[in-house]
Order: structure tokens, then C-alpha cells, then sequence
């Protein structure tokens, strides 16, 4: 027990590790105060009372491992930032077999910094109502679940899952209502095209962003169908765009909902890299069923970043400060 407040990261760089053992915290914690903090939870767990506030004015990471679990009223994944511009921002981990939960709600990125939340293979982000604003960004793996609705004004990234757990594989799912705002931007990283990266239980509202990121070297054949995610609960409103930034040269590709699956239509499969020949078009798409398709171009306006890199960004940006 820590009693009533726990600060990790004042005035300089600060760490706690929780190794299989239980950590109570009756009032709120900060990680990443005014000074870098780290926490990581192996095996164990930690129980707080009040509020987590995860990047504050520095950086702070939260990282869950092993089957270990984090308990809080309310999670800010890039609490408040510096209203100088100092870059800082939040990172949180919710590991394999974890559980992260908030009793009433998890924000990240909403404030003046930025906050990534990731969930991996099997983890749980458990929340009434979970809001991504315009610097956060929520990374799910296949088989991660996120509890909740969720309102998405900022990114969300659906990416394969990490080499050791190639051996599982399913859709990630939102188990409760989305929403994809006008500035939402949804992107899925095509792994396995046989079945949907994301399924949402939840009733969907669209009227953000859709990005397909296929490998370059994927080898792919004329009408070819592939299903990108799957509106189990209903979906109105639609994407404003479909692009593909990443694919083989001169990929083209239509989209359309059918029957609540988002499903990508092969026209010309390009060139995998390594490959010849050459292939150009632009994509079209036609709503069918409770969704509405668009068109599909090559180019996407916002430029595309791995989660991994900016993971390693706000990594570095934690020891250099």
C-alpha cells in the first residue's frame, strides 16, 4: 500500500516496478509529473482509488505484462500538457492476458499531449465510454478486446500481431458502440485477408477516415475479396475516403459494406515489390446493406506512421528531456 497519492516522475526521471505482488493506492496517481516516469507491472497488480494521469507536464508509460492487472476511476493516456509546447505525452500497455480498467472513463491524446494506449494479443481495456481525441491513438492486436464505447476523434490502428503470437489469430473487438467523428481516422494493417482485422458487437457510426495498409509484397489476384472489418451491431453514416498509402505499385481496389462487413474488392493487383509489370486505375465503391462505399485512391492524405516507431519516439523523447 502506497497510501493516498503516488507520484512517479517529479522533478526528475522516476520508475516503479511491480513484480508479482499487489499495489493499493487509495487516492490518484501521476506518472510523468514534471519528470520522465515508468511504471511496469509484471505478474501483480496495482488498485487505485482515484484518477491515473499518465503524461502530465513529461512523459510517462504505464506497461502491463504476464496476465497483470491495473484498476483506476479515471485513465488521461496524455493528461494535461505543457502549455509552452514542451513535447510530452503518455503510453499505455495493456499486455497479453492483461487487464486495464476505468471505472468511469479512459481519454487519450484529448489535451495538449499526446497519448498512445496499446492492447495486445488476448489484453482487455475495459471502460464505459473510451475517448481517443486528436493526438491519441488506439493500437489493437489481433485478439485484443476493448470493453466499452468508443468515441474515436483521433486515430485508431489495427496492426498484426508480434511474431511470438503469429500462432493466434482472430479479430480484434470492440465490445460496445464506435463512433468515428469527422476527424477519426480508422486504419487497418491487412494481415490475414481471410477473415476481419476488426469486429465491432456495438451499433457503429462513420463519418471518419478509412486507411487499408496492404505489405508491399503481398501477392494478391484480380477480384479477390477481402474483409476489412465487421459491423456486427449495425452501422450508419459512412467513410469519407477509403486510401491505400501502402500496397503494391499500382494496386486499385473498391470497397463496399455488405451484410455489416466492409469487404475490399481486388480490381488490379499491382505489383507485389520484387515483382513487374505495371498497374495503374483509381478505386470506386457503392454502399450496399446498412453501409455506404467510397472511393478508393492510392494516396492517402495524412502520412502513415508504424505504431512501433511512435512507441520508440516517445521512448527517446522520455530520456531526452
Amino acid at each position: 500500500m502506497f497510501g493516498n497519492t503516488l507520484t512517479v516522475g517529479s522533478g526528475s526521471k522516476g520508475k516503479l516496478e511491480v513484480v508479482d505482488s499487489q499495489v493499493g493506492i487509495t487516492g490518484s496517481a501521476d506518472v510523468g509529473l514534471d519528470g520522465f516516469g515508468d511504471v511496469d507491472v509484471t505478474g501483480g497488480g496495482v488498485l487505485i482509488g482515484g484518477d491515473l494521469s499518465i503524461g502530465v507536464l513529461a512523459n510517462g508509460i504505464v506497461t502491463t505484462r504476464k496476465g497483470s492487472f491495473l484498476k483506476a476511476q479515471n485513465i488521461s493516456v496524455g493528461s494535461t500538457g505543457d502549455p509552452l509546447g514542451a513535447a510530452n505525452g503518455g503510453s499505455l500497455v495493456t499486455g497479453n492476458d492483461c487487464e486495464v480498467t476505468a471505472r468511469d472513463s479512459v481519454s487519450i491524446g484529448e489535451f495538449l499531449a499526446f497519448g498512445i494506449a496499446t492492447v495486445k494479443n488476448r489484453g482487455e481495456l475495459a471502460s464505459p465510454i473510451i475517448r481517443v481525441g486528436p493526438l491519441g491513438t488506439l493500437l489493437l492486436e489481433p485478439l485484443s478486446n476493448v470493453t466499452g464505447g468508443v468515441i474515436l476523434n483521433g486515430v485508431g490502428r489495427i496492426v498484426p500481431a508480434s511474431a511470438e503470437d503469429k500462432q493466434e489469430s482472430g479479430p480484434a473487438v470492440i465490445d460496445g458502440n464506435l463512433t468515428l467523428g469527422p476527424e477519426g481516422m480508422l486504419i487497418i494493417e491487412v494481415d490475414d485477408p481471410s477473415m476481419p482485422a476488426l469486429e465491432v458487437l456495438g451499433a457503429t457510426t462513420l463519418s471518419g477516415e478509412l486507411i487499408v495498409e496492404i505489405p508491399t509484397d503481398t501477392v494478391l489476384t484480380a477480384n479477390q475479396e477481402l474483409q476489412l472489418v465487421k459491423f456486427t451491431g449495425g452501422v450508419t453514416g459512412a467513410f469519407s475516403s477509403v486510401t491505400f498509402p501502402v500496397a503494391p505499385e499500382g494496386f486499385v481496389g473498391t470497397t463496399e459494406v455488405v451484410d455489416g462487413v466492409v469487404r475490399l474488392t481486388v480490381v488490379d493487383p499491382g505489383v507485389p515489390s520484387g515483382g513487374e509489370g505495371e498497374g495503374e486505375g483509381e478505386g470506386e465503391g457503392e454502399g450496399e446493406g446498412e453501409g455506404e462505399g467510397c472511393a478508393a485512391s492510392p494516396t492517402a492524405p495524412h502520412p502513415s506512421v508504424p505504431y512501433a516507431d511512435v512507441a520508440a519516439l516517445l521512448l527517446a523523447a522520455a530520456f531526452l528531456l
